[in-house]
């Protein structure tokens, strides 16, 4: 396998997740989509992790800014998404087709695909506004 045919199947999984990141994030997971239960499980399970807790602001603070962090890579980010989905999508395709893998090409994958994540989104944004 040359390094110019690496180099090629990194760009296209890294443009292709970070479509895919685009279209997860702002359209299937958004109410009336495909995803939308997903979403609502993942909106549900982070307001029972907050919620027990009224009585201290300080606690509760620090209890939403946890939940936004662990909701950000799984469903509010583009670029968390495109970059986790780069990265994993990339160690699978590259220890399966090709039976070793290439921390270094899997990361610049994951670096591509969050640039292609943003590029879509705001290209989706500009051109076709919800």
């Amino acid at each position: 396998m040359t390094v110019s045919t690496l180099l090629l199947i990194s760009l296209l999984l890294s443009v292709s997740c970070g479509l895919l990141a685009d279209s997860y994030v702002n359209i299937l997971t958004q109410p009336g989509n495909l995803l939308a239960p997903w979403a609502r499980l993942l909106y549900w399970l982070g307001d029972r992790y907050v919620s027990p807790v009224v009585d201290n602001p300080d606690k509760l603070q620090r209890r939403v800014s946890r939940v936004e962090t662990i909701l950000k890579p799984l469903l509010t980010c583009v670029y968390c998404v495109a970059g986790q989905m780069g990265f994993w999508v990339s160690l699978y395709v590259y220890y399966w087709y090709f039976t070793h893998v290439n921390l270094i090409l899997s990361l610049l994958t994951a670096g591509c695909a969050v640039w292609f994540g943003g590029l879509f989104s705001s290209v989706r944004a500009k051109l076709f506004p919800l």
